[in-house]
């Protein structure tokens, strides 16, 4: 069987002999030759017991990828079933993927392996290495296979183009089922010759995506030496508003902060880069086995989600739609979509390209809105405006058949009472049909507990439609431009 990912990280890993390349920073670390040795292990139990697809509970970050790293040596495909789904989901995960055999941390079986396996859901191929599922933004999440060359060219792509000196310590701020933090963090650094750093996110300071203390994480960043962080735009938000308001100084050490998963604000980069955060911009897909497009230190352009990465082709339809090839996923799990070699991925994004060959992303096409003006509006750019205001946690804009666009804004609770002004004068910078005329403001956070947010940082646009529909249908004469939705 060809196994062209572990091929490449057997080869880095010898090279590293003694050196430390996992490490959860509370006592237990691992040599690049002691992880070869446990691989091994393991990867000889795992082919003993006749299963092709393994699924892991995430639980713990470390054994987590010890585990994924000995499934790819046996040539296994690897669910990582998401603690932040819901347990609907996860079952649904399992349902879909339909693993033979189910373990947590410690390498106890808690499904034993299966005989029987629908073949609607089998896994497709003897390549897949990673089955990953999308965030499930308008239904249930939807499995996505990916194969160990897919993997491998994006790890190695970003490895080339960040560079090793940022991947000497890369601490791991995401779970491991995301599959950002598999390629971007794990496999990048161990490509690139580093360490992995996967403490508990806890006392990090980053218990969970939508609840993060500025002031633990910075010391956090400063106490472990962290090299290298990938995160989503709020935990950036709360990092920048953290030195701004304390005058500290960003960590040392700290090289890339690369950031994804929703519209980041221009002007929030801008205040990033002044307060000495190394923060870039990416674009990527679970489809196209995650980043396709980055900005690094030294070639980076504010405003743009970056270059495409070597490995990567993008282009844009007549229509402006970004189409992508290479790296591009084995199959989905319901079947529905595959991409013919030589064909290219249509990721439904709308966006443009500069001269010099940065993409800029305007927006979704199912997202887009228009008003009863007939102005069609895409909502990230409005939003990715009114979250880089201070004291903004969650911003979501809708406008479709409304005179003007109405936003729903929740509140960090240490926002200043001028908030609604600051939002006001920050709208003035989109032209007059794009600036919103009332502004709602929910009682409680979007979160993956009341199914309004997904778990790398995104809307619901649906859901939070229907939860707000009879606010949002109501004539905008009729109610107060600062009312409090409950």
């Amino acid at each position: 069987m060809n196994r062209p990912l572990w091929t490449a990280l057997q080869h880095a890993l010898r090279e590293r002999g003694p050196a430390i390349v996992l490490d959860d920073l509370a006592g237990r670390t691992l040599s690049a030759d002691g992880l070869l040795d446990l691989t091994d292990s393991v990867a000889r139990w795992l082919r003993s017991t006749g299963a092709s697809t393994v699924a892991l509970a995430e639980r713990d970050p470390w054994m987590t990828n010890v585990l994924q790293l000995a499934a790819w040596r046996a040539g296994l495909a690897v669910l990582v079933v998401p603690s932040f789904f819901s347990p609907e989901q996860q079952a649904h995960a399992l349902s879909c993927a339909a693993p033979e055999l189910i373990l947590d941390d410690e390498l106890s079986t808690l499904a034993a392996p299966q005989p029987e396996r629908a073949s609607a859901t089998r896994v497709p191929g003897d390549d897949i290495a990673v089955i990953t599922f999308t965030s499930g933004s308008t239904g249930q999440p939807k499995g996505v296979c990916l194969g160990q060359q897919a993997l491998l060219d994006v790890a190695r792509s970003l490895a080339d183009v960040i560079g090793t000196s940022t991947a000497e310590r890369h601490l791991s701020l995401l779970p491991p089922a995301i599959l950002l933090e598999t390629v971007g963090g794990l496999l990048r650094t161990l490509l690139a010759g580093g360490c992995v750093l996967t403490p508990d996110r806890a006392t990090m300071g980053v218990a969970d995506m939508t609840t993060v203390d500025g002031p633990t994480l910075l010391g956090s960043l400063e106490d472990c030496q962290a090299s290298s962080i990938i995160t989503m735009p709020q935990v950036l938000t709360t990092l920048v508003q953290t030195l701004e308001r304390e005058h500290r100084a960003a960590p040392a050490r700290l090289g890339f902060v690369g950031v994804g998963g929703a519209a980041i604000a221009p002007e929030l980069l801008h205040r990033a880069r002044r307060v000495g955060l190394p923060a870039c911009e990416g674009y990527g897909l679970s489809e196209c086995a995650s980043v396709v497009c980055l900005n690094v230190p030294g070639a980076s352009r504010v405003g743009s989600v970056g270059r495409p990465l070597p490995h990567t082709q993008v282009v844009l339809s007549p229509e402006g739609e970004v189409l992508v090839g290479g790296s591009t996923l084995s199959a989905t799990l319901d079947g529905e979509a595959t991409v013919p070699a030589g064909e290219l991925w249509a990721t439904g994004d709308l966006g443009h390209f500069d001269d010099d060959g940065y993409l800029y992303l305007t927006g979704r096409k199912d997202n887009r809105f228009c008003t009863a003006y007939g102005r069609n509006l895409s909502p990230e750019w409005i939003e990715a405006e009114l979250a880089a205001v201070d004291g903004v946690a969650q911003v979501v804009v809708f406008g479709d058949g409304l005179q003007a666009p109405t936003a729903l804004v929740v509140v960090d609770p240490s926002a200043a009472s001028d908030l609604l002004s600051r939002l006001k004068q920050a709208s003035l910078v989109l032209p007059a049909y794009a600036r919103p005329a009332r502004w709602l403001f929910p009682a409680e956070p979007f979160s993956q507990a009341n199914g309004l947010w997904t778990a790398n940082g995104r809307p619901r646009r649906r859901a939070i439609a229907a939860a707000f529909a009879a606010r949002l249908a109501a004539p905008t004469s009729l109610l107060s431009h600062s009312e409090r939705a409950s």
